[in-house]
């Protein structure tokens, strides 16, 4: 496996759940990696935040799909490092390493999301799970706009022009990114369920 981790079971928190977690800190400072790890590192946080008060089964549902999940992005990672080749889901995000911030973090999004989130749905769970947990699932939207909030007081502290659009939308921009994320999550769960 990339990078040396290992398939442990998961434990009970995101962050306490197995090398993913460390490898993405370690990895937030990188150039290329790090845009990406940094929203991901958020991610983890508040989705862990999330589920603390939702029930064992749904919160294991989560904790099984994590690792496979967060193996896919760095897989891509190790392999633009080591070899310059990535899936082609993922080439426009390592095509724009380096460019503004705010493309490439929805580049990732975008590959991550559509690209890789219906596979690990479909060779991490039968269809009867993901029917069981599918609204609980989807009803995850409110860690995802804390961390759309997050990145966007990030990239604002970055990029001037960010802060501008954010102030000048009324804080439309981050609705839409919300939807958005929620629209290629919803596709995703459906693609899965119809395999």
């Amino acid at each position: 496996m990339a990078s040396g981790l290992l398939h442990a079971q998961p434990a009970d928190s995101l962050l306490r759940s197995s090398a993913r977690f460390a490898w993405l800190k370690q990895h937030a400072g990188d150039s290329i990696t790090g845009p990406f790890a940094r929203v991901y590192v958020q991610t983890f946080r508040e989705l862990d935040r999330e589920l603390a008060d939702k029930d064992s089964g749904f919160r294991n549902f989560c904790l099984r799909l994590t690792d496979p999940f967060a193996d896919l992005y760095i897989a891509a990672a190790d392999s633009h490092a080591q070899y310059g080749l990535v899936p082609a889901h993922w080439q426009p995000y390592f095509a724009h390493c380096g460019n503004r911030f705010q493309r490439q973090l929805r580049m990732g999004l975008r590959a991550h999301i559509r690209g890789d989130l219906s596979p690990v749905l479909i060779h991490t769970f039968h269809s009867k799970e993901l029917r069981q947990y599918k609204r609980e699932f989807l009803r995850l939207r409110p860690a995802f706009r804390r961390v759309v909030a997050w990145q966007i007081r990030e990239l604002g502290h970055r990029q001037t022009s960010v802060r501008w659009q954010h102030r000048l939308t009324l804080g439309f921009d981050k609705r839409v990114a919300v939807m958005q994320i929620q629209c290629w999550r919803r596709k995703a769960l459906r693609k899965a369920l119809r395999s």
